[in-house]
């Protein structure tokens, strides 16, 4: 199994919580969406994945997510993920992240800044090249070159592989009919 992590996009200040999009794939074919509500800026992300993917008996399997922190900084806890459901996480990012930029930012907004701080910076981040180009990675609880064939073998459509793909979409498409029916 793969899973497929989105994120609804979000109004500053305005929305208080946000759909959170897990796609259940095999392979690359869509076996089932669900959607949870999770809290903009909260710490209830990688409860939710859990919840969902305990409920599902999923065992085997990678998640993928495009960013650490969803939702604002609901930042997502591989590791945890990893010590409670045993399932690994590959977060495949746009750009390395600005650290520097980050801290600031948790510093100024959260309390709990050194807590969230501490997540984001127990995942290593590199650079890697792959068949579909170059990826800026962070994976927990698999090797990283076992992350690039998974990358390789569930990439149909340009360089994003097809289970986050997929939730990406679902989650661009749930903003825009959330956005327009208001």
């Amino acid at each position: 199994m793969n899973i497929g992590i989105g994120c609804c996009g979000f109004r500053k200040r305005i929305d208080r919580f946000v759909p959170l999009v897990i796609m259940i794939t095999k392979g690359i074919l869509p076996l089932e969406l669900i959607i949870k509500n999770i809290e903009v800026d909260g710490l209830d992300a990688t409860d939710k994945i859990i919840e969902v993917l305990s409920e599902k008996k999923i065992e085997k399997g990678i998640i993928m997510a495009r960013s650490i922190p969803i939702a604002g900084f609901n930042i997502i806890d591989a590791n945890r993920i990893f010590n409670e459901i045993h399932l690994p996480t590959i977060f495949i990012l746009e750009r390395k992240p600005n650290m520097n930029a980050v801290r600031q930012a948790l510093k100024k907004h959260f309390s709990d800044w050194e807590k969230r701080l501490a997540i984001l910076e127990s995942i290593k981040i590199e650079e890697v090249e792959t068949l579909k180009g170059t990826f800026i990675l962070g994976s927990i609880g698999i090797d990283i070159n076992e992350a690039k064939k998974i990358i390789e073998l569930t990439t149909i459509f340009g360089k994003i592989p097809e289970p986050l793909r997929l939730a990406r979409i679902i989650a661009k498409s749930l903003t825009n009919i959330i956005r327009n029916s208001m």
